[in-house]
């Protein structure tokens, strides 16, 4: 049943997130989501090390194929959960709970059946999708064991992509950081079981995956027991339109997922085609490596955006002010902190995830390494500046510093470098396309700060 507005409890004003101190507030958000994050992403390591170490170089390549075909799934889910939570966010802090519910229903509702369309396409599509990939007949097995285990798990994983974001900015984050951290350490324990003791291959890594995601969904779904909670879920919803303008605000997402994807798909057919199916592998070891360092950068975003979103709501512009520059200098330490470690540590780090004698490879994803480090801080500011203009509801200029940074200019510099220095122009167009995108993003926030679109009335 949808929530009648005059009997939803209303939070104490000193308490919500447009009122409370501007740094407390931040690390109760920012704590619980970077907790359930590196819990997520430490499982994801986890599994390139069981697959390396037990599957082998060639099975890593295989997982590295399909991160094109995942971007697109994640890009939509994205889409309609950041851009319906950040319309929530915004009647929340309006404090009008009945549109908050109604935008939160939609796009679950939205969610499943995208999910369950993207399932029945997929399963039919497979083997021209592994084609287009670029697979040869030594990854295309692995494909399909991965693949296909996975696929049934994905409506599962749309519902618990909307309710964790759905869950932070209804004032539960611990409750969303614990569904991450508990399908964390669930799909670790597969993982052991599955591809360690059973000998399950990478079957067994997408069955862990999946089970995991169903933890998550379970966990999340604790939110409808809360007697106070601020968001119900009704299937009884009319001007759908409404969905429609919320995911337009969250286009941002939809764009960095599909041309992270759309890039992904070059760069892994440049690589395999220079370098062989071992290139493809010492890639992996680096986005594995990287990926914790990264993880941590878009938590601080997510961070920024469920917060800014209620503080643009109440009308609380310094209070947003605040938050943005507390989530500026985060992105900056942890930039700096990453690129350090990866600089000092990266050989270390990678020979956990393979096993004998494999110093060709290191050799290779440490000469990767080096070219990709600045990526951390860069990443960092750009994600965040990003997320401050999708609160603000500036929706075309966060999806063009998406599409600036994902698409536009690392096929840019492919373009250029792929006749300069043909080996390491996948890796070169990253690093230049984050350093092109933070001047755009720096641009744009002039263009859109809150001091001058207060000066123009635009507020």
């Amino acid at each position: 049943m949808s929530p009648n507005q005059a009997n939803t409890p209303k939070p104490d004003k000193s308490q919500t997130v447009s009122h409370a101190p501007a740094g407390r507030t931040f690390l109760k958000y920012l704590l619980p989501s970077l907790i359930g994050l590196l819990a997520i992403s430490s499982a994801s390591i986890v599994d390139g090390i069981f697959i390396g170490r037990y599957e082998g170089e060639t099975a890593l390549a295989a997982i590295n194929l399909l991160i094109p075909i995942f971007s697109v799934y994640a890009g939509l889910f994205y889409m309609l959960a950041v851009g319906g939570s950040v319309s929530a966010g915004k009647w929340i802090g309006e404090e009008n709970y009945q549109d908050s519910s109604n935008i939160f229903s939609k796009a679950l509702m939205a969610l499943i059946a995208v999910s369950l369309l993207f399932c029945a396409l997929s399963f039919t599509l497979a083997e021209p999708l592994y084609r287009l990939l670029g697979a040869d007949d030594s990854l295309k097995s692995l494909l399909d064991n991965y693949f296909k285990t996975l696929l049934p798990f994905l409506p599962v994983q749309a519902m618990s992509i909307g309710l964790y974001f759905f869950v932070r900015i209804a004032g539960k984050p611990a409750l969303a950081s614990a569904a991450l951290i508990s399908a964390a350490i669930l799909n670790v324990g597969l993982d052991y079981l599955f591809i360690a003791r059973l000998d399950l291959g990478l079957y067994g890594a997408a069955l862990a995956t999946g089970l995991s995601q169903l933890c998550a969904l379970l966990v999340l779904s604790l939110y409808f027991l809360h007697k106070e909670r601020i968001l119900s879920f009704s299937f009884r919803q009319k001007n759908w339109s409404s969905l429609a303008q919320s995911s337009f605000n969250g286009l941002s997402e939809f764009i960095n997922e599909m041309s992270a994807g759309t890039v992904a798909f070059i760069i892994n057919l440049l690589i395999i085609k220079q370098l062989g199916t071992q290139g493809l592998a010492a890639f992996s070891l680096v986005n594995y490596t990287m990926f914790i360092g990264l993880l941590v950068s878009f938590s601080i975003a997510d961070c920024l955006q469920a917060l800014s979103s209620q503080c643009y709501g109440a009308k609380q512009w310094q209070q947003l002010r605040r938050f943005l520059l507390i989530a500026l200098s985060a992105s900056i330490s942890v930039g700096i902190t990453f690129s350090v470690i990866l600089l000092s540590s990266a050989e270390h780090i990678m020979s956990v995830f393979i096993q004998g004698d494999k110093q060709p490879l290191l050799d290779q994803a440490r000469a990767f390494a080096d070219i990709l480090w600045p990526v951390f801080i860069l990443n960092g500011l750009n994600i965040t500046l990003s997320a401050y203009l999708t609160a603000l509801h500036r929706a075309a200029a966060s999806s063009f510093i998406a599409l600036s940074r994902s698409l536009i200019l690392p096929l840019t510099f492919i373009a250029v470098f792929i006749y300069l220095v043909p080996e390491y122009s996948p890796v070169l167009s990253i690093t230049l396309a984050e350093a092109g995108t933070l001047i755009l993003a720096v641009l744009l926030y002039k263009k859109y700060s809150i001091a001058k679109l207060m000066r123009h009335g635009q507020l």
